[in-house]
């Protein structure tokens, strides 16, 4: 019996931040955004696992695009604060709730995404149930993070679905035995929660 949700936030609670992020640095150095977001790779996945300090990402990140510090953090944060809510989801998150289930969030995340008043609405919201990769030390789609969850939540995997915008994310969780649902529009989320007899 399904009894939890567990969202991602980025492109399934708010709009995908990534696309404000990337499309801010492709600006300043003239290069496509996917390009970009390739350059910064190897750089965000320490931070994103709290191996290095978000300022440790500023400064490592400035250098790659070869800006200021102050000018590549402006862009990151302004990016997430840029990305708003999507409102229906939220109400039917709020459906989800009265109902039973227990909601819950899995975000790759650094640790200074925690001071923008966005992020910081959607950790109130979902409080306690928050799980961040920075502070669990891995992240999606590693199967090692999904087991993590299940265990803080005290849940088995068939009893929790999950949300992700990123369908390698959606995979990893299905590896564990999870209910993957890959958000692409919130008709086909709506779709594919009746057809678990969620709602």
């Amino acid at each position: 019996m399904i009894k939890a949700v567990l969202f991602d936030i980025g492109g399934v609670l708010i709009e995908n931040p990534p696309d404000k992020i990337y499309g801010g640095y492709a600006k300043l150095i003239h290069e496509d955004p996917e390009k970009a977001q390739d350059r910064l790779k190897n750089v965000l996945a320490p931070c994103e696992t709290g191996k290095i300090s978000s300022e440790e990402f500023w400064s490592r990140g400035a250098k790659r695009f070869g800006i200021k510090k102050k000018i590549f953090r402006k862009v990151w944060i302004k990016g997430i604060e840029n990305s708003k809510p999507y409102k229906q989801v939220w109400k039917l998150a709020g459906i989800l709730e009265a109902r039973g289930y227990k909601l819950a969030i899995l975000t790759n995340a650094i640790a200074a995404d925690v001071s923008v008043p966005i992020i910081k609405k959607v950790y109130s919201r979902f409080y306690p149930d928050v799980f961040k990769s920075f502070a669990l030390g891995c992240k999606k789609p590693s199967e090692k993070i999904y087991r993590i969850v299940l265990k803080k939540l005290e849940l088995k995997p068939r009893e929790v679905v999950f949300v992700d915008n990123h369908e390698e994310n959606v995979d990893g969780a299905r590896k564990v035995g999870m209910i993957g649902i890959h958000f692409t529009s919130y008709r086909k989320f709506v779709k594919d929660l009746k057809k678990l007899s969620v709602i």
